[in-house]
């Protein structure tokens, strides 16, 4: 799955790695300084950090290249034509991502009674009408009066079943997950995700309100039952989306949990003894509360530095991956486990998964087998044949000298018995 491309801002384009303002300043001159913010973080890639760059596009937009303008005036009149013809084919695109966003409202709609319906079988508050299934249900008669209500840890085995969420899992999260009643997922109205910085007064009414109809992005609920663990009947987790058909992500924020006393799963209590007089241990216990892993840390989504900390390349790298993880994670339980929930609580739909990696795996495999083979043929070329006198072919043994790395595994031979990877060959 392909994360958003860029991550939320708070940083002007001065605190930008060297390496990346070079890598806009050329693309913006390569486009003859007419592609707007959105088309340069777009061919940035996974290299684009979304509002955090926007600042130092907006310093490059309209700086001409120089190579238009040292064309003939005659080629410099179809450019611009053509740039028109540009122009309209953006308008009918916007208007395509109008009608496109209508008519998935238009059905998300008609999805909802089928998620209530789903919730109120799974909390037991309803039972489905009888069933005809083209396999035969268990024809095992259950006591009656022991059978719970509904399906008991339903979304928590359907969390269970995708990999990328059940490596998050930790056992007091499933502890807590055991009371989680219904996940949904929902689209962002305009006027329900604000953008994180107003225009100015400077800016034009209708880029204000074009830039407000852009903002888009989903939020994640998870409601639980009565619990011991967390006062919240919901937990909420907003991604901010500066673009739907260039997803780039702006921020994301979850909910703020209300623990129970000693029941925070995303912390522990540590004791750490304070050192004594002269460096030697004796000294008064200290208390520290220090952060862990868990599922929950879900809802509290890594953010940009604000201010004027400037972080390094490699700390904005570490912050990217982060925010990319975070994306993932969101993304999965909104376009997987939501729809599909069923199919991950049986297992299929975590076995199809399964069959795709193991497709993804045999490619794999074929590709390795090629490029053993050329590696096999490179060694043929590379051992030394001569002939003697009579014509008889003589292949020279390698030299197994201490010096050239005796006793080495194949492929880790190297000069003066240097160890070398496996991949790289002497030749």
């Amino acid at each position: 799955m392909s994360g958003p491309r860029g991550l939320g801002g708070g940083l002007s384009g001065g605190n930008l790695p060297p390496a990346l303002q070079q890598q806009l300043a050329a693309l913006a001159n390569q486009s003859g300084g007419r592609a707007d913010a959105a088309q340069l973080m777009a061919s940035l890639g996974g290299a684009g950090l979304g509002p955090l760059v926007e600042g130092h596009l907006k310093n490059l937009m309209g700086k001409p290249s120089g190579f238009i303008e040292e064309l003939p005036t005659k080629i410099q009149g179809r450019i611009e034509y053509l740039r028109q013809l540009q122009d309209k084919h953006a308008d009918v695109e916007e208007q395509f991502q109008e009608e496109l966003a209508a008519l998935r409202a238009k059905f998300l709609t008609l999805f909802e009674p089928l998620y209530v319906k789903r919730r109120a079988v799974v909390t037991g508050a309803e039972e489905p009408p009888a069933v005809t299934t083209s396999e035969e249900l268990s024809t095992e008669q259950d006591d009656q009066a022991d059978v719970p209500a509904g399906i008991p840890e339903f979304w928590l085995n359907v969390l269970r079943a995708n990999s990328v969420i059940q490596a998050k899992l930790t056992e007091k999260d499933e502890e807590i997950l055991q009371y989680l009643e219904d996940i949904s997922a929902a689209p962002l109205t305009p006027h329900s995700a604000p953008t994180a910085s107003k225009p100015s007064e400077e800016d034009d009414t209708a880029d204000a309100a074009k830039q407000e109809k852009k903002q888009r992005g989903f939020t994640i609920t998870l409601t639980f039952r009565e619990n011991p663990f967390l006062s919240n009947r919901t937990l909420t987790k907003s991604y901010y989306m500066v673009d739907e058909e260039e997803p780039i992500l702006e921020r994301a924020e979850g909910t703020s949990i209300q623990w129970s006393a000693g029941k925070d799963p995303t912390r522990k209590l540590v004791r750490k003894k304070a050192k004594g007089r002269g460096g030697k241990g004796g000294g008064q216990a200290a208390m520290k509360y220090e952060p862990v892993e868990s599922f929950f840390n879900f809802f509290s989504p890594p953010a940009v530095p604000q201010g004027d900390e400037e972080p390094d390349d490699e700390a904005m790298e570490a912050l990217q991956a982060a925010m990319e993880e975070d994306y993932e994670i969101g993304d999965i339980i909104r376009s997987k486990l939501v729809p599909k929930a069923v199919s991950w609580y049986t297992g299929e739909e975590a076995e199809d998964s399964d069959e795709e990696y193991e497709d993804d795996d045999e490619e794999e495999d074929d590709d390795d087998d090629e490029i053993e083979d050329e590696d096999d043929d490179d060694d043929d070329d590379d051992e030394e044949a001569e002939k003697d006198a009579e014509g008889v072919e003589l292949i020279k043994p390698k030299s197994r000298s201490k010096a050239n790395g005796a006793g080495l595994p194949k492929g880790k031979q190297g000069e003066a018995g240097e160890q070398q990877p496996p991949e790289c060959k002497q030749q």
